[in-house]
């Protein structure tokens, strides 16, 4: 990747190895490589010093910290939204493990309360770094599935005078209506790009577009800064 790294924005590359650098930034395009190594260490931290929870605890803490200083440094991500997440699962990660090695000095100190204590915090904070994921998740599918079921809904009770199911009724028809539009827009792309570079041409991208997710309104979304020029 290094010594093509001038190459990286060409379909020949990015058909084959986009997987490892398309969602970081062009002067980070390296960042999986650094996850990697993160990750090693991990490893080789819990095999090697299993049995000893102090030191193993601090040496993970090393580990987390510096991926933390690195990633402040260098936001590694296009979609500033990812680089947020990163550094905050990064610190719960590192709160929780000093909280983990309290918790068992606690058990050989047979303090069951303070111990307990421990265990619902850790729980909390598991909760925390999870919640925007299933978050995501949920509305993800929320979105695919919510039409097909209105749908089957407002069929069963069409018949109904009552209001709320017209109202369904006519999101429907709206709904449909825009997924027609949407994929009219999308085939008309297609043909354009299709009469474009339908000679055969390999695609370039010379500069890579800048993404930033705008945390002002109420939901995230992308702004494109820089065009992709062909």
């Amino acid at each position: 990747m290094f010594r093509n790294r001038s190459n990286l924005d060409k379909i020949k590359f990015r058909k084959h190895i986009c997987y490892l650098f398309n969602e970081y930034s062009e002067k980070t395009y390296f960042w999986e490589q650094i996850k990697l190594i993160q990750k090693t260490c991990i490893i080789l931290v819990i095999t090697n010093f299993e049995n000893n929870v102090l030191l193993k605890t601090t040496l993970l803490g090393i580990c987390v910290e510096a991926y933390q200083v690195l990633a402040i440094n260098n936001k590694p991500y296009i979609i500033s939204k990812f680089n947020n997440l990163d550094l905050q699962s990064g610190q719960i990660c590192l709160i929780a493990i000093f909280l983990v090695a309290t918790k068992y000095e606690s058990q050989v100190l047979q303090n069951d309360f303070f111990s307990m204590f421990l265990q619902i915090i850790l729980i909390l904070l598991l909760i925390r770094l999870s919640f925007p994921f299933i978050k995501d998740i949920l509305i993800l599918y929320s979105k695919k599935y919510q039409l097909p079921v209105l749908t089957k809904l407002h069929s069963v009770l069409k018949q109904s005078n009552i209001n709320l199911f017209k109202n369904i009724g006519i999101y429907v028809d709206q709904e449909f209506e825009k997924r027609k539009k949407l994929q009219m827009n999308i085939q008309k792309m297609k043909l354009i790009l299709q009469s474009k570079y339908g000679n055969g041409k390999e695609i370039s991208f010379t500069k890579r577009p800048i993404l930033k997710s705008n945390t002002y309104s109420k939901t995230s979304f992308i702004e494109i800064n820089n065009q992709q020029q062909f």
